[in-house]
Parts: structure tokens; sequence; C-alpha cells
């Protein structure tokens, strides 16, 4: 009885198992649909189509793509601005409340696009705080409305955690003594930062920088929502083109431009983050305590910058309690009460009971094909290993809006999923699927290979080594990566708003509808959906948090 080879072939089979089920997904549900676009956009071209020449040939493309470009720019510039005193102050300095700081500027980031534009809104648009306190105090209200300025506001609030992370992380490495060293040869606090600390900074810097660039390049619920009709970008105009106006050639062409100038910019930022690991191996810490005088200026930027990033937020929960001209908690009540008001406003409590299902079901969807493409790049021996992680890894450098447009296009065929939930919960999965694996990657790499050989020589099947052996000691990234893509289903709004029909809403789609209606109640309602969505998101995180602190902790336990 042949049982060693018996044993190689059910470890052949196992190992080809885990490949094909992240390798279909993908090959369905993210090449054929932005095959089927882009094959639906150059076949215009080759065509002729007037439409596509005259669109193409006219200043609105200039216009569109010079926007999309500037934007992003100033975005980036004045994320940079705004994040890197708080950076300094986190990386270079320990004091009180330090972890409350990084938690509340952090916070944003992790949060729904929709529930930061319906945070700005409630701050500093035609509703909002500014509008109330200026009609009290000048007679007349102060507001943004489909400003620049306002979306510029937002992207620095929102992405304000990448660069506070990226670079005050390698900031906090950089030892005393480089410092001391350049106090030593008489350079002052400017001087040490201009020719010490921006040098070495460099490549962290660029890194975020091009992270936040593409994240404001690539940005939809904020410029559609706080932008207005008049700024368009390459998101919003292919949202427009595809939905509105009906001119698909156009906005698949308009999708592809996209794509590649998106997978331009991650090549780059993935050559200088490889750059910026390999840089400095620093181990440096923060001092240890502040003292009185000069040193005051950390606390106080810390405290500024808290505050600012606490306004927002704290602006949205007091609009959700404002009905008309007196405070109530009506909002949330009639939450739970209201069937909707038409055809594009179903009731709140029915958008959130979808979200929560689909957050579920992608989940689940996620984690399947996640955990099985995990499980085989940490064990495959295979010489284009890295070649197949980029593979995996492609949906992430694809943004939300040309793949609902692509699964509106292609997902009919053997069978027509447009307008199921199926193809939602898909498309939050799509989204969700390569952080999980991010995740659960170095967790199934740090399981010594020893275990599973020895299990496998005792006679386990590789399922059972698989579910006895290893995913035991995986479990703390497992729950992370679940939690993970439960929370990005909860917000995802770019490819919800082409995928959803009107009656199966998510939270993030309701917000924008509601924010949309003329309605007494509609502008609270909103408001306390975005609450509701920033609390379970923000909980999720929480959770988020502790798990990857225990994980952190038993990686240490096994290094000793």
């Amino acid at each position: 009885m042949d049982t060693g080879g018996s044993a190689v072939r059910k470890a052949v089979f196992f190992k080809g198992l885990l490949f094909l089920i992240p390798a279909l997904f993908l090959a369905y549900f993210y090449f054929y649909p932005l095959l089927r676009m882009a094959g639906l956009g150059f076949s215009g071209i080759w065509a002729g189509d007037p439409g596509l020449a005259r669109f193409f040939g006219s200043r609105d493309f200039v216009s569109v793509l010079a926007f999309t470009f500037w934007q992003a720019l100033l975005s980036t510039l004045l994320t940079l601005v705004f994040a890197l005193p708080g950076a300094w102050v986190w990386a270079r300095f320990r004091f009180p409340g330090r972890g409350i700081f990084a938690l509340v500027v952090s916070l944003p980031f992790v949060l729904p696009a929709v529930v930061v534009a319906a945070a700005f809104l409630s701050l500093l648009g035609p509703s909002g705080i500014l509008a109330d306190l200026s009609s009290f105090l000048f007679g007349r209200p102060l507001y943004l409305e489909d400003s620049l300025i306002l979306v510029l506001l937002a992207h620095g609030f929102f992405n304000y955690a990448v660069v506070f992370r990226i670079v005050g992380g390698f900031w906090a490495r950089i030892p005393e003594s480089v410092w001391e060293a350049a106090r030593i040869l008489g350079a002052g606090s400017f001087r040490s930062f201009l020719h010490v600390a921006l040098p070495l900074l460099a490549p962290a810097l660029l890194s975020a920088s091009l992270l936040v660039f593409l994240f404001c390049f690539s940005s939809f619920g904020i410029i559609l929502m706080l932008g207005g009709p008049a700024m368009s970008t390459l998101e919003t105009e292919i949202y427009r083109r595809a939905m509105h106006l009906f001119q698909l050639p156009v906005a698949t062409l308009l999708a592809c431009v996209q794509l590649i100038l998106n997978f331009a910019v991650i090549f780059v930022q993935g050559r200088l983050e490889k750059r910026f690991q390999t840089a400095l191996a620093f181990s440096g810490k923060p001092e240890n305590s502040l003292s009185h005088g000069k040193k005051r200026l950390p606390v106080l930027l810390a405290l500024v910058s808290g505050t600012i990033m606490a306004l927002p937020l704290s602006a949205m929960v007091l609009a959700s309690l404002r009905v008309g001209d007196s405070w109530s908690l009506a909002a949330y009540t009639q939450l739970f009460r209201e069937s909707g008001d038409g055809l594009f406003l179903i009731s709140p409590a029915a958008a959130m009971g979808h979200s929560l299902i689909f957050a579920l079901a992608s989940m689940s969807v996620a984690l399947l094909t996640g955990l099985c493409a995990a499980a085989f790049l940490s064990r495959s021996d295979l010489r284009g290993k890295n070649l197949m992680e980029t593979f995996f890894m492609l949906p992430l450098a694809t943004s939300a809006v040309p793949l609902g447009l692509g699964f509106i296009l292609a997902l009919h065929w053997p069978i027509d999923l447009r307008g199921t939930p199926l193809l939602i919960v898909m498309a939050h999965s799509l989204v969700g699927f390569p952080f999980v694996m991010r995740v659960l990657l170095p967790a199934f790499r740090s399981v010594p290979k020893n275990l599973m050989e020895a299990a496998m020589t005792l006679g386990a099947s590789p399922a059972r080594t698989w579910r006895l052996v290893l995913f035991p000691l995986v479990l703390p990234a497992v729950g992370a990566a679940a939690i993970f893509a439960f929370t990005i289903s909860l917000g995802e709004f770019g490819a919800s708003l082409f995928a959803v029909r009107p009656e199966l809403a998510t939270l993030p789609v309701s917000i924008y509808r509601y924010l949309s209606h003329p309605g007494a109640l509609n502008y609270p309602k909103a408001m306390a959906m975005g609450v509701w969505l920033m609390v379970m998101t923000a909980g999720s995180f929480w959770l988020l948090s502790r798990l990857m602190g225990l994980m952190k902790t038993r990686s240490t336990q096994d290094e000793k």
C-alpha cells in the first residue's frame, strides 16, 4: 500500500485547491469585469465612435484630468503641512495622553468617506455649526458649499493618519544620539530638522506623500458629496457618464485611464517603500518625559491637532441631535420607525440591516479566499511566489468606481448577477480580500514548517494538519482579518453606488441619498446614520487593535 505516494498526492491536491479558490475568485470577479470594460472602451476607439473622439479631444477631458491631478497634489501638500507637526510630537516626545492623541488623529482614516463628508458638512456646510454660529454673531451665515477648500480640508483630515503613522513611525526610530551630535555641532532645532531629519525622513515622506496622493487622486465619496457638480475628477466623471448620461464607452475608457494612472502611482510608491524599509534600521525611542519651558510647545501642538481632528466628528454628533431649531433625539428614534420616503429613500433601519448582512457575508467570502491565498503563498516553494503575491494584491490598486462599472457591464454571464444581493457581497469581498491576505500572510509565515511536517509524518492529512495545527496558531490573525473585512464592507461606497438597487441600499449609500433629498428630518437622520456608522467602525477597529496587540505579544513571546 503506497501511503507515501497517497500523502504526496493529497498534499499536491490540497495546495492546488488553496491556489484555485482565490485565483478563480479573482478571475471572474476582478479580471473578467476589467477586461470586459477595457474591451468596450477600446472597441469604441477602433470603431471610430464620434462620442469618444468628441470627449477625449475636447477641453472637458483635459480639465477633468488636470483637476484630478492638482486637487490631489494640493490635498497632499495640505496633509503634509497639517500632519508633520503631530508626527514630530508623537515621534520625539512622551507625555500624558500620548496614546489618546494617536487614537484621535488616526480614527478618521478608518472611517468611511461618506462619514467624513457628512462630518464636514455638519461643521462647515450650509446647515453646519459655522453657519449657525456666524448667524448668531454677525447676523448672516458663513459656510462652505461645493467648495474646493472643503474638499481639501476633508482630504487632509481623512489622510492625516497616513503621514502621521508612516513618517512618525520612522521618525521615532531615529536614535537620540543623532540629535545630540547635531546639537554638539551647534545646530539649532530648525537646522537639525533641515539638515538632519529631512534627509533621513525623505524616503518615508515620499512614500507617505505618494500614498496620500493616490487616495486623493482616486477619491470619490468626498468629491461627490462636497465638491458639487462643478468639480469633476476621473472617478466622479466615470460615475456621471455611466449612471446619469449613459455614455458607457466614454465611462469605460475613463476608467481605463484611471486604472493605468493608479497602477503607475502604486508601482512608484512600492519601490519607494522598499527603499524606505531598507534605508535605515533605527531602533530609537521617544524621549521619556517633557520638561517645562520650551518643551511646552509639543503638548500645545498635540492639543491643537487633537482638537482640530475631533471637531468635525463632534459637529456631526451635534447635528444629529438638532432638528429644526430645537435639540432632540428625534433623528435617532425615527431611524427605527419610518419606512422610508419615496423610491430612493428606504428606512435607515433597513439600510443598517442590509449593511450588517452584506458585511457578514462579504467577511466570510474575503476570509475564505484570503485564508487560501495566504496559506498557499506561505507554504509554496514556487519560484514565481512573489509574482503570485502581486497578482493577488492587484485589487488593492483598483479603486471601487471602475470595479463597480465593470461589474454592471460584465456580470450577466453565465448567470445575471446584476441587481442581486450577491453582486454587492462579491464587490465588498473583492475590496476586502487583499487586506485580509496582508493581515494573514505574516501570521502564516511565522508558523515553523517543521510543525506541519511533523504532523504529516505522524499520518495527518493536509486538511487535518491545517485544521488542528496551523489554524489554532493563526487564530488571532484570522480574527483581525475578519474585523478588517467586516469594517471595510460597512463603509464601502463607490462600488455599492453602482451595484446596489434602491431597495437594497447600504448605510453609506443611504447617507448620501438622505443628504441629497430635501426634508426637515432627512439631514439630521443622515447625520444620525453617520454617527452609527462611526461608532460601529470605531468599535470594530478597537477590537482589531486589541487583536493586533495580542498577535504582537504572542510573536514576542515566541521569539524569547
